[in-house]
């Protein structure tokens, strides 16, 4: 690369650590990052049980945050850099392989929509494995290219182990990475000993990782992307990759955004073989997962489809090259404009962020007095985000006689959209009429019993309070 465009790099690279960084500790920790912090405070000999038991992914990521928190901690900002780092890196990644398909044109466009994808930037913000997910699947065709260019011992070692850590971070790598291996063989057909010696990393750890697979399947953890509609869990899929979850606007984010990727698309009419192996490889890891769906495992969803992220950002950006330069540079900025400006509406729009337990739990405190409290927890899907947030605080078995009641509402979402939160009784047999307290995205309501020696409280009746209600007992 010349000068300027390394200049222009440097400045995407500061452009998308920008939208990363100074935000990482706005947002609450949602249900599945609490999940994350639970399995983090593990000592390390227990954790890789602790991800058996507890999530539905390989160890990589939570080795990896374990070795990160012991001296920056669990909170919000500090957990979540780590997610952000992975991030920043995808964009040089991205690049690379952008200049290897289509010159320094592309280089700079796949850079510009990796650093102001708002899926990437949000999953840079989040505490959970697909940040990294998406750098090693980006790597792992950085380093294909590479040994397509001059296979080496060394560099189909390095693919090898980079495709094995895709593998070892989210099962759905599986599918970009089958895609890879048949590219390879085609490619390196010839020479057999050089191909088995690239496959031998990823197939030693898929075999290794295949009881954990079918551990963690049997438990059902996943079951509940099935409960959404396929139809518009497939509209999403597009939208998403495009322009993320929710955001202010974002019907039309997504009209402009499609527009200018369909004339981005254009530009690949001529494009050169490895640009359609690598459109292949991308259509092949989105297709079979939706053929597992008709085969009876449906764990059809955006998030599990990140492996795909980079090279479908980077085919755009080729297309753009291959476009007239004005017109090519008019598609790619666009594109870029409306990724960043969905991003930061993001970030300043309360009700297109993570669910706000946080703010939620602390409108009464987060200590328990007395004889404790029981908390109902509306949806119960955030019991665990609840139960980090308020120490102590473990679900209610059996009838118990406590000093008072809190019940949450958080507005999530669902396959319409986002739900309002929801709204607390008026009234709770044994306590008094509450002491409500609102925001855009939760309210939370106390209730003091009639009876100031205390009110009986039965798990039954309390979670009659909301559909899918959970209720929790905090003792001092």
């Amino acid at each position: 690369m010349d000068r300027r465009t390394r200049t222009t790099l440097l400045g995407l690279l500061l452009l998308a650590a920008a939208l990363r960084f100074p935000t990482l500790g706005a947002q609450s920790y949602w249900a599945d990052e609490a999940a994350t912090v639970d399995v983090l405070r593990h000592p390390l000999g227990e954790l890789l049980g602790a991800v058996r038991d507890q999530e539905s992914t390989p160890p990589l990521y939570y080795l990896l945050a374990w070795v990160w928190t012991q001296p920056l901690g669990d909170s919000e900002a500090a957990l979540r850099a780590l997610s952000a780092v992975f991030g920043l890196a995808t964009v040089p990644v991205a690049a690379a392989i952008g200049a290897r398909l289509g010159g320094a044109r592309a280089a700079l466009a796949a850079a510009a929509l990796v650093a102001t994808s708002p899926l990437l930037v949000w999953f840079s913000q989040e505490a959970r494995a697909y940040a990294l997910l998406v750098l090693m699947a980006g790597a792992s065709v950085l380093l294909l290219l590479r040994v397509l260019e001059l296979p080496s011992r060394g560099r189909l070692l390095a693919w090898g182990a980079c495709a094995g850590a895709a593998l070892a971070t989210h099962f759905f790598a599986l599918f970009l990475v089958a895609g890879e291996v048949v590219w390879l063989a085609v490619a390196l057909r010839a020479d057999r000993r050089l191909l088995a010696m690239a496959l031998a990393p990823p197939a030693v750890l898929g075999l290794a990782l295949l009881p954990l697979a079918l551990d963690q399947r049997s438990a059902g953890r996943a079951s509940f992307i099935g409960e959404e509609p396929l139809g518009t869990r497939l509209a999403q899929v597009p939208k998403q990759l495009l322009v993320g979850y929710d955001a202010p606007g974002e019907v039309v984010a997504a009209v402009l955004a499609g527009l200018l990727a369909l004339a981005a698309l254009a530009g690949l009419r001529r494009a050169g073989g490895p640009v359609r192996a690598l459109a292949a490889v991308a259509a092949a890891s989105v297709l079979v997962p939706l053929l597992l769906v008709v085969a009876g495992d449906d764990y059809l969803v955006t998030r599990n489809l990140l492996a795909v992220a980079v090279p479908l950002l980077v085919l755009l950006a080729v297309g753009t090259a291959g476009l007239p330069p004005r017109a090519g540079t008019v598609v790619a900025v666009a594109l870029a404009t409306v990724g960043a400006a969905t991003a930061i509406a993001v970030q300043v729009d309360d009700g297109s962020q993570r669910e706000n337990w946080r703010d939620a739990t602390a409108a009464f405190g987060h200590e328990a007095t007395g004889r404790g409290r029981a908390i109902v927890v509306l949806p119960g899907s955030g019991r665990v985000a609840v139960e980090h947030y308020l120490p102590g605080a473990r679900l209610l078995r059996r009838p118990e006689v406590v000093d008072g009641l809190v019940v949450l509402g958080v507005a999530g979402t669902s396959a319409g959209g986002r739900t309002d939160a929801p709204a607390p009784p008026g009234q709770v047999p044994g306590f008094a009429p509450p002491t409500v307290r609102r925001a855009s995205t939760w309210s939370a309501a106390a209730y003091a019993p009639a009876d100031p020696a205390g009110a009986a409280v039965d798990p039954g009746a309390l979670g009659a309070l909301g559909p899918g209600a959970v209720v929790l007992l905090q003792r001092p």
